[in-house]
């Protein structure tokens, strides 16, 4: 794009009114009207006086702008602070949901002091003058998108908050379409969910113990694995009667990069030997497992608070990445497998770390010699990840709605962009913040990002009886990911009570560690209610680490099934345009498109032999 004649304006503009600027950037006012200048849009006629909860957006003046975020900053961490009033439909059985005492929003949104800018790095610098923004960039390389574009970390060293950096960037690009910038704060990122993860995740808002290392149980061995109701055709009917009923061989031209957690150091992992699959004809064998290790900041400030309790979470989740990877390794025995930790042992990781991992799989496991189109052929990249949409979430056309409900990260949706023209196919888990959604007919949350964006396959967890699971949010395609039972204090199933405080409603129970009795667990006869995978922990048995095969349940696993579906695929001779367009139609017809499953649930017989 040729901004040769927009720039010495532009230029212009900022020393006429610097001085304005500084001047107007020393305290957090309330907005006010500009007095008229050549350089400013005039107002439109229509424009009325702002009531006291509403903001007059910019019209594309640096001061006016300036006053807006200075604003809009102000009132988004009012929203971030606010609890949550119970939802209507949790107190239909008449009894009173308990309390939150912790926002799900304070604290627990992005990193502090930093911004991640994306566009032409000349106008990144030209309108943080305009704005006198003190940025000091990361000693990292910038993440180059081509054609000059590069996405870039910034640390913020005065006193002006997130929010209002972002905002700045962002309302002088939407006033002046011919730039090429945007900013996103540097969210922190889970595995699909809140608080450090949907899975684990909060019950009923409550946060529920795993085993070490992660899991809600020990699942017994290999032959208790691949005889999973999630390969059956209950799931998604690699398996039937014990037999796989897709060639052994399919997927072998094909790569599966999973960015997650990882409870192993770098290097080729025998992921095939140590799990041992007895469907495995004899002399089979399977390429190692390669485990890269992104550098990851353990940030103090998440996972987070317990909503109720508001006391800090602790947890080691760390083998939710060997899950994931055990599942897609399953389907597609053959494809190479490429985990990249991207994500603290906690579950918490940050989008610029994210971008990171997504840059070495676009410049690292590029074919040499083949054309950029072409460059990921046969690439699948699974994201059991996601920036969470908050509960407290307010309308629409509140302006800090944009910050706290974002539609898009526009650094995260440029690097998916990336990897798609490369012939990459991204698949990501839509996530598990559906929990609170009670009556059977009330419809589900959306995808979290980066699943909502319309390029990625975003993945619904079914269940056993394949419908949606309660906790799981709306999706292009369904897979197992385990069971979610609603029910409730005054309804719940003899032998099958939790510990809830008195006139607490329990909207969507999932089997779990939810008390001190057996009542619940995976292990306790609920086999079904649960994914089975492969896991590094403690066992708590010996007191001894080593490896082992436990039950979780989530979005995070459902989409694995449907990722190594895709390698499939891929291998069998599919473009990537002609997978998008193929797998929603590849569906068991018992298993939707009903029911907030998406278009149903995949068949891996109808989409790849």
């Amino acid at each position: 794009m040729n901004h040769s004649h927009t720039r010495p304006a532009f230029l212009l503009m900022t020393v006429l009114l610097l001085a304005a600027l500084a001047a107007s950037c020393v305290m957090p006012v309330a907005p006010t009207p500009p007095p008229a200048s050549a350089t400013d849009t005039p107002p439109s006629s229509a424009t009325v006086v702002p009531q006291p909860t509403a903001v007059t957006p910019p019209t594309g003046g640096i001061e006016e702008i300036a006053a807006f975020c200075r604003d809009y900053s102000i009132r988004g961490k009012e929203k971030q602070a606010e609890i949550p009033e119970p939802s209507a439909s949790a107190s239909q059985s008449g009894e009173e949901p308990a309390q939150m005492v912790v926002s799900p929003l304070e604290g627990l949104i992005y990193v502090e002091n930093q911004v991640v800018l994306t566009g032409q790095p000349d106008q990144l610098q030209e309108i943080s003058q305009a704005f006198d923004l003190k940025l000091r960039v990361d000693e990292k390389e910038a993440i180059s998108l081509g054609e000059g574009r590069a996405i870039q970390l910034m640390y913020i060293l005065d006193d002006r908050p997130v929010e209002e950096v972002t905002c700045l960037f962002n309302q002088f690009a939407s006033a002046h379409p011919e730039l090429d910038v945007a900013a996103d704060p540097n969210y922190f990122f889970s595995p699909a969910g809140w608080q450090g993860g949907g899975s684990p995740w909060t019950q009923n808002g409550r946060w529920a113990h795993t085993l070490p290392g992660g899991g809600l149980g020990v699942a017994g061995d290999s032959t208790a694995f691949m005889k999973q109701w999630a390969f059956g055709d209950a799931g998604i009917n690699l398996l039937t009667n014990g037999e796989r009923q897709v060639r052994e061989d399919l997927g072998k031209g094909a790569q599966i990069v999973i960015l997650d957690t990882s409870p192993l150091p770098e290097g080729d992992f025998a992921l095939e030997r140590r799990m041992g699959n007895p469907t495995r004809a004899a002399g089979v064998g399977s390429p190692d497992m390669t485990i890269t290790d992104i550098p990851v900041q353990d940030y103090d400030a998440c996972p987070g608070l317990d909503r109720y309790s508001g006391k800090e979470i602790v947890q080691d989740i760390s083998s939710h990445g060997l899950f994931v990877a055990s599942l897609a390794h399953a389907v597609a025995p053959q494809s190479k497998i490429h985990l990249m930790r991207v994500l603290e042992n906690d579950g918490c990781g940050d989008l610029m770390t994210i971008l990171r991992g997504l840059e070495k799989t676009s410049t690292e496991l590029s074919h040499p010699g083949a054309s950029f189109e072409e460059s990921l052929a046969g690439t699948v990249v699974n994201l059991s990840l996601g920036v969470h949409r908050p509960d407290n979430a307010c309308p629409g056309n509140e302006p800090e709605c944009t910050y706290a409900l974002p539609e898009s990260v526009t650094s995260l949706q440029a690097m998916v962009q990336r990897l798609n023209d490369q012939g990459a196919v991204v698949v990501a888990a839509a996530g598990n913040d559906s929990w609170d959604m009670v009556t059977p007919g009330e419809s589900p949350r959306g995808p979290e990002i980066p699943a909502s964006d319309p390029s990625v396959l975003s993945v619904v967890g079914s269940t056993y009886e394949q419908t949606r699971g309660c906790y799981s949010n709306q999706g292009m395609v369904a897979a197992p990911g385990g069971n979610g039972v609603n029910l409730t204090t005054t309804t719940m199933e003899a032998g099958k009570a939790i510990s809830l405080s008195p006139g607490e409603v329990a909207t969507c129970v999932v089997p779990g560690r939810l008390d001190a009795s057996d009542a619940y667990w995976c292990e306790s006869g609920n086999e079904n209610d649960c994914v089975i995978g492969f896991a590094y922990g403690m066992d708590e048995t010996t007191g001894k680490p080593g490896f082992q095969y436990v039950y979780w349940v989530g979005t995070s696993f459902a989409a694995p099934l449907v990722s190594g579906t895709a390698a499939l695929m891929l291998d069998s001779g599919m473009k990537p345009a002609d997978v998008l367009a193929t797998l929603p139609t590849g569906v068991d017809p018992a298993g939707g498109p009903s029911d907030y499953l998406g278009s149903g649930i995949i068949d891996v017989t109808k989409l790849a032999q």
